[in-house]
């Protein structure tokens, strides 16, 4: 396996380890070492594409006739625009889990994750540039139950993620409004324009 050496040298939370895990439950990178369009990856939902990205790509790239998906965590590009895995790989890695890997469905841990925040704060509010940070001062690594509702209470975006003392929520997505972000059952609001 061959890591890219700028996936250490980061600024921020870096997702090394979410990509690593993705190739330990059998995912692979969604292009091919020879730059071919050759679909390897095994999984129909994720589009192939001729070559890695770096950095933070802006706008739709496309190789091998379709866009391609540097978003994704089993690309190179920098943690803040990495942000999913698609339903066909998370279809595959449970399945790798079951068949190949099952121990770790059933093995103790000495570990309880802790879930209550002391208080957090979020800023900036209204959101600028996309980014919603949540602050907090536990000391502690925490387990965190994000969750993100527009005016109406629908749900727009969740995600549970491990985080120190601060946490950065992508809010690209989200359209001009009101919106109440839940973190471990605690509630507020804030604004996008």
């Amino acid at each position: 396996m061959v890591v890219h050496p700028d996936l250490f040298d980061v600024p921020g939370p870096s997702r090394t380890l979410t990509h690593e895990v993705g190739h330990y439950l059998g995912l692979f990178h969604m292009w091919n070492v020879d730059g071919s369009c050759e679909d390897l990856d095994f999984v129909e939902d994720t589009p192939v594409q001729a070559y890695p990205y770096y950095d933070c790509p802006g706008g739709e790239r496309v190789t091998c006739g379709s866009p391609d998906m540097y978003m994704n965590f089993m690309d190179y590009t920098d943690p803040m625009c990495m942000y999913f895995f698609t339903t066909g790989q998370i279809q595959r890695m449970e399945r790798i889990l079951m068949e190949f890997r099952p121990g770790l469905l059933t093995t103790p841990s000495n570990c309880t994750p802790r879930d209550v925040l002391s208080d957090f704060m979020v800023f900036p509010n209204p959101v600028e540039n996309g980014r919603l940070k949540i602050r907090f001062d536990d000391e502690d690594a925490l387990l965190l139950k994000i969750y993100i509702y527009d005016i109406t209470g629908k749900l727009i975006y969740q995600q549970q993620t491990w985080a120190i003392g601060e946490l950065v929520v992508q809010t690209r997505i989200l359209q001009p409004g009101v919106y109440v972000l839940s973190v471990n059952g605690t509630a507020t609001s804030f604004a996008v324009f």
